[in-house]
């Protein structure tokens, strides 16, 4: 997922067909953010566009469809995301919206947390994911992590991907609700 502003997103679709309808759709989003406050994160609808590219994830070798989404900002991090709907509130309201598949890659830990109503015959849970499962808990269809809890596995993903060279930890700050609250993003778990 990247930010309408990102600056690979006229790169990767040079000569594409859907270069256009792209540049208008992220028009629309500018001309939106001039008339409001980004930075406040108010809740807006979250918009997006299919790009028709595909990348790979880099945890898993899978092909993943790259999206353009109003939501995802330059200022905040890096301006590109790994969307991980089951897991991410915002995430899981897009998936919805644009019927994109949800693969759940956390279950609870503990009978203390909320039971997830998930289908245990299908990879795709956006039919039965009432909403996203938040907590920490055990890596689930996650490859070699499966099995660790989420923050231990957390802390390996983003060494392999510093490792690697695609990616590291970094701990982002906003003010958001006259509060303070602090967003660790690193390697998600991934599909």
């Amino acid at each position: 997922m990247l930010s309408t502003e990102h600056p690979l997103v006229d790169k990767l679709l040079e000569g594409s067909a859907l270069k256009d309808n792209i540049a208008r759709f992220a028009e629309k989003v500018k001309r939106q953010n001039i008339s409001s406050d980004r930075t406040m994160l108010q809740e807006e609808e979250k918009l997006g566009i299919n790009t028709g590219l595909l990348a790979i994830n880099p945890f898993s070798g899978e092909m993943i469809p790259v999206w353009v989404a109003n939501y995802v900002l330059m200022e905040y991090g890096t301006g590109a995301v790994m969307s991980v709907p089951a897991h991410d509130e915002r995430d899981y309201e897009f998936a919805q919206k644009y019927s994109l598949p949800i693969r759940r890659v956390i279950e609870r830990v503990s009978h203390e947390q909320e039971s997830i109503v998930h289908d245990t015959l299908s990879e795709d849970q956006s039919l039965a994911m009432q909403h996203a499962f938040t907590d920490y808990g055990i890596l689930v269809n996650s490859g070699e992590w499966s099995g660790k809890l989420s923050e231990v596995a957390t802390l390996e993903m983003a060494a392999y991907a510093k490792a690697r060279g695609f990616g590291e930890a970094a701990v982002t700050f906003r003010i958001r609700d006259w509060g303070i609250s602090g967003n660790v993003s690193g390697a998600r778990p991934c599909r």
